[in-house]
């Protein structure tokens, strides 16, 4: 029985100890014990109004053998140059980061078409060239407000103002006429045109009201559109009953034309030397 004992023994604890390593070679490759290099963006892209802040922001992971000692933002395609070491970034960009929660935010205010770029976040451990950048990263899209109008608004007509971007907005609207913000905030403003109308008109985003779009000048004129100035043939005026003769001298002709435009039927008078 002695001799039994102790050969059997250590072949049971043997067993123990492989299944025990084998389990935890299977956790670590598992990912429960380690982490591996990883960035996961909130956005592969986002758009921003001219002049405005946005936050692009992420979580990472990695290997937890490794001390973090810095992090921060890069344009691609620059992997080892921080945002804030550029010239034309100065002043504009904040990092933001929670060591603990593993989350960082890029910050860049005032934004404008020059920013549309990649930006990707990047680590960097005290352990010799073991460092990560997450790619692809977050594309940064930058447009500005405009008012598409008209050229022409006559009197009684329905015609729109429209406050255009390239960015797909949720935000509501804000319209100004003069300077005065109008109780309307969808991107489509829709008139039935009066001459009280006419005006200077601008856009904005709410929330960015300080970033209207440039203002566009409406006038509305009367119903009757303006003609442009054409000679006239007079042998043909005669047999032409919209045109009819009412003096003519050496140096002018004048005629009496009958349009219509509408249900309305005008008559005006044309001078022509």
């Amino acid at each position: 029985m002695f001799v039994y004992r102790a050969v059997v023994v250590p072949v049971v604890m043997s067993a123990r100890m492989t299944l025990f390593l084998t389990l935890i070679s299977l956790l670590l490759t598992c990912g429960v014990f380690a982490e591996d290099w990883n960035v996961i963006y909130e956005t592969k892209s986002i758009c921003a109004l001219k002049g405005s802040s946005v936050n692009m922001s992420c979580t990472y992971t990695f290997p937890q053998q490794h001390t973090i000692t810095y992090t921060f933002w890069i344009k691609k395609p620059d992997v080892d140059k921080s945002l804030i070491d550029y010239h034309e970034y100065k002043d504009r960009v904040e990092y933001i980061e929670d060591r603990e929660k593993k989350t960082a935010v890029l910050r860049l205010n005032n934004v404008t078409e020059n920013n549309e770029i990649e930006y990707c976040f990047r680590l960097i451990t005290a352990t010799y060239k073991q460092q990560w950048t997450g790619k692809p990263g977050i594309k940064l899209h930058v447009s500005a407000l405009q008012v598409q109008a008209p050229q022409l608004v006559l009197e009684k007509e329905t015609f729109n103002l429209t406050c255009r971007t390239s960015c797909n907005l949720t935000d509501r609207f804000i319209w100004y006429k003069n300077g005065h913000a109008l109780n309307f905030h969808r991107d489509i403003l829709q008139f039935q045109s009066v001459r009280s109308d006419s005006g200077r008109y601008s856009c904005a985003v709410r929330g960015h009201e300080h970033l209207p779009s440039p203002a566009v000048s409406i006038s509305v004129e009367s119903g009757l559109r303006r003609m442009k100035p054409q000679l006239l043939d007079l042998d043909r005026v005669s047999a032409s009953p919209a045109l009819t003769p009412v003096s003519v001298n050496a140096s002018t002709v004048r005629l009496r034309i009958n349009m219509d435009l509408g249900d309305q039927r005008l008559c005006h008078s044309l001078l022509k030397l």
